[in-house]
């Protein structure tokens, strides 16, 4: 059991834990272009940080108790991307290249 990823049990749908993994990995891949300061990073990360919070929801069916359940991910989606937004002046081109 690892903290934050106990809603793949309730999901045994392999479409859906394909788009979590693909989403995950683009989080990871924004973090590395933010990292070297690129600005396409922070695209990537809002559009695969939102899509996250979105798959989930729309896969699990009440969608109040999701959003509640979601509630502590999407407000610390918004302070992260309020807080990487802060440094948009510092990052360089909307290029991948180095």
């Amino acid at each position: 059991q690892f903290p934050g990823f106990s809603f793949l049990e309730i999901y045994s749908n392999i479409f859906f834990n394909s788009l979590l993994i693909i989403s995950s990995a683009l989080s990871f891949l924004a973090v590395l272009f933010m990292w070297r300061q690129k600005i396409i990073g922070f695209y990537i990360y809002l559009m695969a940080q939102w899509g996250l919070i979105l798959i989930r929801m729309i896969f699990y069916k009440p969608i109040f108790i999701t959003f509640l359940d979601e509630l502590p991910n999407i407000l610390l989606t918004i302070v992260f991307s309020i807080s990487y937004a802060y440094y948009i002046p510092y990052f360089k081109s909307l290029t991948i290249e180095d």
